[in-house]
């Protein structure tokens, strides 16, 4: 394994320059007839992103984002002692700082070296740059499907808008698509997008970005989609398909999502059928803050975009 080292701009550089090609998109690209499709299209600045997406990518890929230094070593023990009661290499442990190295510089291997070199990477971006930098270059350079690199090639493929405008369904749907980008959603990998989806929108309901309500949608239309792959139909035709809305009655939408992913945390149904109180929104804002980088505007935001959006729905019904 080598370290592309035409790969720029340098980490010092991409605080304020974007990357047009990874070394990914170059290693995705050789031998293809349209090496062009593997570039970033149209960059996308962290303010012009839904806050729902920013969200639900963290809660999805790397909880601990705020808190850790470019590696969670609580989650690579945990990845280590798995791979070793599997006899083989278990991933998912890499932080999103480590995964946007490995897409800027290094190859999709999976030797030690490899590993090491992204460690040594991650460690010096988090140094150099802020945490809503990171965030930001993570969600324009790495791969959301065949071809689509960045979440403004992703929001328009699949949603027909920018990425500013995604509402929280179709934001979990686009984090449930990162861990497998080239994978059709049928079988085994459908049941782990859907499950992502659940869980990640009712991680944002328990962090108080999100309501109950608002959860309970999410997840209804989640389902909702899910039925219709199962069905055979496209992905395209079932995203576009109009589910019918139901109101969480007591929280049973929220429990039966908490017991079909086994989840230990299920709140009393009071609080499930309720939004958060001020005093849970101050908590939730705090848990973004870190060691003075403050990612003041995901938390307050997400409540916003989601309050215009429904909104803009209500009157285009």
């Amino acid at each position: 394994m080598r370290l592309i080292r035409s790969v720029e701009p340098s980490v010092e550089a991409l605080a304020t320059q974007n990357p047009t090609r990874t070394a990914f998109m170059q290693y995705f690209a050789a031998g293809e007839a349209r090496p062009d499709r593997h570039e970033v299209g149209v960059w996308t600045p962290l303010t012009e992103i839904s806050p729902l997406l920013a969200a639900s990518v963290v809660k999805t890929e790397d909880r601990a984002f705020f808190s850790h230094h470019g590696a969670d070593w609580h989650a690579m023990g945990r990845s280590l002692r798995a791979s070793v009661r599997a006899r083989r290499i278990v991933g998912g442990a890499s932080t999103i700082t480590q995964q946007l190295a490995r897409n800027l510089y290094l190859s999709p291997s999976r030797s030690p070296v490899r590993k090491a070199y992204e460690l040594w990477l991650a460690f010096g971006i988090d140094r150099a740059l802020s945490k809503a930098r990171i965030l930001e270059l993570y969600l324009n350079v790495i791969e959301w499907g065949r071809g689509a690199w960045g979440c403004a090639a992703a929001s328009e493929r699949h949603f027909q808008k920018p990425p500013r405008d995604l509402d929280l369904f179709e934001s979990t749907f686009l984090a449930s698509l990162i861990a497998a980008p080239k994978a059709p959603l049928a079988g085994r990998n459908a049941a782990r997008s859907r499950n992502v989806q659940l869980e990640t929108a009712y991680q944002l309901f328990l962090s108080g970005l999100i309501g109950g309500e608002d959860c309970a949608l999410c997840c209804h239309r989640t389902w909702h989609l899910h039925r219709l792959l199962g069905a055979g139909t496209p992905l395209s035709a079932a995203l576009s398909h109009p589910a019918d809305v139901k109101a969480d009655v007591d929280g049973a939408i929220l429990r039966e999502v908490a017991a079909a992913l086994g989840l230990r945390r299920i709140p009393p149904a009071e609080l499930l059928a309720s939004h958060y109180g001020e005093e849970q929104q101050r908590n939730a804002i705090n848990q973004l803050r870190v060691s003075g980088d403050r990612i003041r505007a995901i938390a307050p935001a997400v409540r916003k975009r989601h309050a215009s959006l429904m909104e803009r729905t209500n009157r285009s019904a």
